[in-house]
């Protein structure tokens, strides 16, 4: 462990005292803590077991320097680029920069001299950093990671397209991300997460706050191999008549655990969020979809598709809350699973708590196989049956996909669904 420990301390030592202090508290918890996933009981049955995966196994690499021959930025889009925790290239336009909008490292100090205030009443505010064992492992060994800040009354026009990648055996790829869009901005993200077939951990940790009248979009697709494993947590404070649209989409890894949660704070606040995901061989997906309405006129929608292949197995878990304030609230949520393969297992868990009057709520979920007559009928049309396969998951997929209005993260998502499916069936 003194190779952690020696890290911790590294990181530590140029920042606030403040920080420093949750970052050691962290640690000395994530030493201790057994890595638990919860209670076997049939509202939170938990189907993910990785208590046998070594998280200390995996290194964090803290920063390192600028590697020559990696990807770089291109003109004319807003850009960073991060490989093995280490920022590679950044790129923002320049009227972004005239009105003040902050495209940065998380680590860098100038950060934290510059909005430390800020970063100090934001940062840790909605994700408990001692929460459990992943949580502790990313407050106390984060280097990687980003700061977004759109100001009051400011659109991005250009998307914020964020790139990471992991190419390091062993690696422990740890980020810590923060996104505040002020009063009225608006800001549309875009976070491609790639890597090599190499065993590798992420521990993903991103933070957004719309404060009034805000709207932010956050497009998400992790495409990484075979051997990777990966917990993922993004959650959204959205403040009165703001808004926040997720699109989060999962491919590749040996196990994914994946968490999604807006908390409506906000009168008129509003969630949507379209997901899909797709597993193959012997892959593992834990998906969790939370909104929590807590003021009133708050809407909320989530729409999550998935294929399963081969002997993967997923489990989506969907909670809504509405609170007793939150009267005249609307919120939905829907979950299909498509499976392909007879070895091939989805489990859907959705739950609904209503604690006032006056609302809408509902709540559905499917897991089914396609439909032998449909493919019948268009074989009988000439169609092979892995043509007619393809053509019916892509009519599967496309009411999500036709949620997303930016063409690049949309256009990503077709392929990485054809060329998926295809792979798996192989």
């Amino acid at each position: 462990m003194r190779h952690l420990e020696d890290l911790m301390e590294n990181l530590s030592r140029n920042e606030p005292g403040w920080l420093s202090s949750i970052r050691r508290e962290a640690f000395e918890r994530y030493l201790k803590t057994k890595l638990e996933m919860g209670i076997d009981s049939p509202t939170t049955k938990h189907y993910t077991d990785v208590k046998d995966d070594d998280l200390t196994a995996y290194h964090p690499l803290g920063f390192k320097a600028v590697e020559k021959g990696r990807p770089e930025c291109e003109e004319g889009e807003n850009c960073l680029i991060e490989w093995d925790t280490t920022m590679q290239s950044m790129l923002l336009d320049k009227k972004s920069r005239s009105n003040g909008v902050v495209l940065a490292p998380l680590g860098d100090e100038r950060v934290f001299d510059e909005y430390g205030d800020m970063l100090r009443k934001r940062l840790f505010s909605f994700l408990d950093p001692f929460e459990d064992k992943f949580a502790m492992m990313n407050a106390a060994l984060w280097s990687g990671g980003v700061f977004i800040y759109v100001p009051e009354n400011v659109e991005v026009a250009l998307p914020i397209h964020l790139l990471r990648g992991v190419k390091s055996p062993g690696h422990a790829e740890v980020t810590r991300n923060l996104v505040i869009a002020g009063k009225n901005s608006k800001v549309n993200i875009f976070e491609d997460l790639v890597g090599t077939d190499v065993d590798a951990l992420r521990n993903d940790v991103f933070e957004v706050v719309a404060e009034d009248g805000a709207k932010v979009d956050f497009q998400s697709i992790q495409d990484i191999g075979p051997r990777m494993k990966r917990i993922s947590r993004y959650r959204a404070r959205v403040e009165k008549e703001a808004s926040i649209r997720w699109f989060p989409a999962m491919f590749g890894s040996k196990w994914s655990i994946s968490r999604v949660e807006s908390t409506l704070a906000g009168a008129g606040a509003s969630n949507e969020t379209y997901g899909a995901f797709l597993g193959s061989g012997n892959q593992h997906i834990d998906f969790a979809n939370n909104t929590f309405h807590l003021a009133p006129r708050t809407s909320n929608t989530i729409f999550t598709r998935g294929i399963m292949l081969g002997n993967s197995a997923s489990v989506f878990r969907g909670n809504i809350e509405i609170h007793i304030l939150a009267k005249h609230s609307n919120s939905q949520m829907k979950e299909e699973t498509l499976l392909l393969s007879k070895d091939a297992s989805a489990n859907s868990i959705p739950s609904l708590s209503i604690r006032t009057n006056e609302v809408t709520a509902k709540h559905a979920a499917s897991i089914y196989q396609i439909d032998d007559v449909q493919t019948y009928y268009m074989m009988s049309r000439g169609l092979t049956k892995e043509e007619s396969d393809r053509l019916m998951i892509a009519g599967f997929f496309a009411p999500i996909i036709g949620k997303i209005a930016l063409g690049k993260f949309r256009n990503r998502l077709e392929e990485k669904v054809i060329r998926g499916v295809h792979d798996g069936q192989t």
